[in-house]
């Protein structure tokens, strides 16, 4: 465990949850060089949230009152995942894209290990010159 959260410490530097008195978000990934948040997860381990709108408030709540010129890359979307299931809706003037948690770990691992191996790539290269 150790391990992993030095390994990626710098791409979870930038990961939040956040939370206020009315709801809470899980994952908001926040630009470093402006503060602003650039993207948003709402995790859900069942495929509820594609039948239940108002399991989806709280992410959309959060996009809508920080959304604006260097938030959401001027996107508003939302990532939920599901239990199994894939979908789309617009919802209140945001996106809402649904895939299964799996997928979601998947690729966010995959991106993770091929960021990292370009850096120690990049690092070895410049000890070696």
């Amino acid at each position: 465990m150790v391990e992993r959260l030095i390994l990626f410490s710098d791409i979870i530097d930038s990961l939040y949850y956040a939370r206020w008195d009315t709801g809470e978000v899980d994952i908001v990934y926040v630009d470093a060089s402006n503060q602003k948040p650039q993207w948003v997860v709402e995790v859900k381990w069942s495929d509820a949230p594609l039948k239940d709108a108002r399991l989806l408030k709280n992410a959309i709540e959060f996009v809508k009152k920080n959304s604006g010129s260097e938030s959401f890359k001027n996107k508003r979307e939302v990532l939920v995942t599901t239990k199994t299931q894939y979908g789309q809706l617009s919802m209140d003037h945001t996106q809402i894209v649904f895939k299964p948690s799996s997928e979601y770990a998947y690729v966010v691992s995959k991106e993770l290990l091929s960021s990292k191996i370009r850096q120690l790539d990049l690092h070895e290269g410049y000890l070696d010159g």
